[in-house]
């Protein structure tokens, strides 16, 4: 199956400071770099957010439910 990707806006003066940086990281081009430090900051949300799920499992409903409100007020969970 291939890869769909999407087309995304970039400010000029970031990308130009991640061009220079690219020959000194090993990386190939510019995509690589922000691919996989974009996966790397993804993983690590959805790691501490996989986290705060089981925390919240070890309470009762209530206190349970009562976080979880406050967490989807700011932003954390759906």
């Amino acid at each position: 199956m291939r890869k769909q990707y999407k087309t995304i806006s970039f400010p000029q003066e970031l990308y130009e400071q991640i061009e220079e940086l690219v020959p000194e990281t090993g990386f190939r081009t510019v995509t690589e770099f922000i691919l996989y430090y974009t996966r790397r900051a993804v993983a690590k949300i959805q790691n501490r957010k996989g986290k705060v799920e089981r925390a919240i499992d070890d309470l009762s409903p209530k206190e349970a439910e009562k976080i979880k409100d406050k967490l989807r007020k700011l932003g954390y969970l759906e």
